[in-house]
């Protein structure tokens, strides 16, 4: 088991995926940064015309609330969601789709006495790329807060920025598990990529809207988002952390 990790590791840094994903990491979470700054920047001119308009655009751009001060740890936490899920998810996609076109899959799976060594070898290498991706993002966010945001952080809960990225993390992990399923289920590259996409933009969030829907036309009052990984991601900020860490972690792993 430890030989498959160690050349799955191997086939992950040797390929260009990883290389071509940490640098579409490092430039995504920059542009995140950067147009977050751009709408703080114009809805500040806009409150100069009109400052009852503030209102109306705190509905749309929740880091209006930033004027009247922020956590550093939010600051991370809006810089680390800005899709760095979809770069990860895309990464794993392709590379465990990969094996399917390539033949690797074929050659290996014929020598292991049980092949679903071959997946729990996969999620372990593949949970590295979402570590390294956060990691890449929670690097630029720390810098590009500090930089452009400094004047309207007020607080700084490094235990709270620590406890979220642990959750975001294993939710990232959950989210993973869920990839390689289809990706090893389906057999197909193309197919790999599309689930990594849907999971990764968030389209998932369209489909637990209309299941709310129907399910509320049952009588059933539940938000199927708050029980799934990628709907519980987008939930983590300082306030929400007690709230949500039970059921991120129980979440996370019975996804896993």
């Amino acid at each position: 088991m430890l030989n498959l990790v160690r050349m799955d590791f191997y086939r992950l840094f040797r390929s260009k995926v990883i290389k071509v994903g940490m640098i579409a990491a490092a430039i995504i979470a920059f542009l995140g940064m950067l147009l977050n700054l751009g709408v703080l920047e114009i809805i500040k001119l806009a409150m100069e015309d009109d400052p009852s308009s503030i209102k109306d655009m705190g509905i749309i751009f929740p880091i209006v609330a930033w004027f009247d001060g922020v956590d550093f740890a939010d600051v991370v936490f809006t810089g680390t969601n800005s899709l760095a899920l979809f770069v990860s998810c895309m990464i794993v996609a392709s590379f465990v789709g990969a094996e399917q076109s390539c033949g690797y899959i074929k050659n290996i799976a014929g020598q292991l006495s049980n092949r679903g060594m071959t997946v729990v070898s996969k999620f372990i290498v593949t949970c590295a790329v979402q570590l390294i991706v956060l990691l890449i993002y929670t690097v630029i966010s720390i810098i590009c807060g500090m930089l452009f945001f400094g004047s309207y952080i007020k607080t700084y809960s490094i235990v709270a920025l620590i406890e979220g990225l642990l959750l975001r993390f294993l939710l990232f992990c959950a989210i993973n598990a869920v990839v390689i399923f289809f990706c090893t289920l389906a057999k197909s590259h193309s197919i790999a990529m599309v689930v990594g996409a849907i999971f990764g933009i968030g389209v998932t969030g369209l489909v637990y809207l209309a299941a709310n829907a129907l399910l509320s036309m049952l009588k059933i009052s539940v938000n199927l988002a708050d029980f799934m990984p990628d709907g519980i991601n987008g939930l983590i900020n300082v306030s929400n952390l007690g709230t949500i860490a039970v059921k991120a972690i129980v979440v996370s792993v019975v996804f896993i």
